[in-house]
This record gives structure tokens, C-alpha cells and sequence, in this order.
């Protein structure tokens, strides 16, 4: 069932998966993951000043024998982080909305994995 806290917190630090961005005002920035059935995403983001819009969905690869599914629905938060289970072959897209700023653009510190099965690799200790 997903990973703990600290456990998120060393992939994250071992995938090296981590960018920065700037959504502009009236805009949104995608970022989309390819992803396998059984892998889990472990992700945090922040931003350096105010809230931004903040929602995740999967795209199957057949879109006319599936819908897309919502992973998180939209909030409007200054971070977010989880560790969800994919359900299925496609894209996941992390989609980060601005629109409803009409002058502050928002930088975006985020980290993702992908991880196989219900557990992250185990580390040497």
C-alpha cells in the first residue's frame, strides 16, 4: 500500500527526478510521466510564494476503451505530496493551473518516482 513518509522522502532524494518552473499568470504547466500498472508515484511540490491550482489524472494508452482517471482531484495549495498506486498503463499528468492569477506568476519546486510495486528498492543501512 504505498511507502511511508521517510521512505517517500529517500526515493525522492535518490531519483533525482526533481525540476523547477514558473507557471505565468492565466496559464498551466504539465508535467506527464509515463507509467506501468503496479508502480506507485511518490511526488512533493512546493511554491515560493502563493497558492496554485493542483490536480493529477491518468491517461490510459487506449483512449477509446478508457476514460481518464482522476488521481487527485484540483486544490489550491502552496505544497502537495503523496505516494498513490498507478491503476494502469498511460501518462500521468501532474498539472499545475495558474488561471485564476492575473498578475503573479508561481515557481514550482517538484520531485517525482516512479517506483515498482508497494515497496521502494531496499538501501544499505
Amino acid at each position: 500500500t504505498g511507502v511511508g513518509a521517510a521512505e517517500s522522502s529517500d526515493v525522492l532524494a535518490r531519483s533525482g527526478a526533481t525540476q523547477e518552473f514558473v507557471v505565468a499568470p492565466r496559464s498551466s504547466h504539465e508535467v506527464v510521466l509515463r507509467a506501468h500498472a503496479g508502480q506507485h508515484l511518490v511526488y512533493h511540490w512546493m511554491t515560493y510564494q502563493q497558492d496554485v491550482g493542483f490536480s493529477m489524472s491518468l491517461r490510459p494508452d487506449v483512449p477509446s476503451h478508457a476514460s481518464t482517471t482522476v488521481l487527485v482531484p484540483h486544490v489550491r495549495a502552496t505544497a502537495h505530496a503523496g505516494d498513490l498506486p498507478v491503476p494502469g498503463e498511460g501518462e500521468v499528468v501532474l498539472l499545475w493551473d495558474n488561471s485564476f492569477s492575473w498578475r503573479n506568476p508561481k515557481t514550482i519546486v517538484c520531485a517525482t518516482a516512479l517506483v515498482d510495486g508497494a515497496r521502494p528498492p531496499a538501501h544499505d543501512t
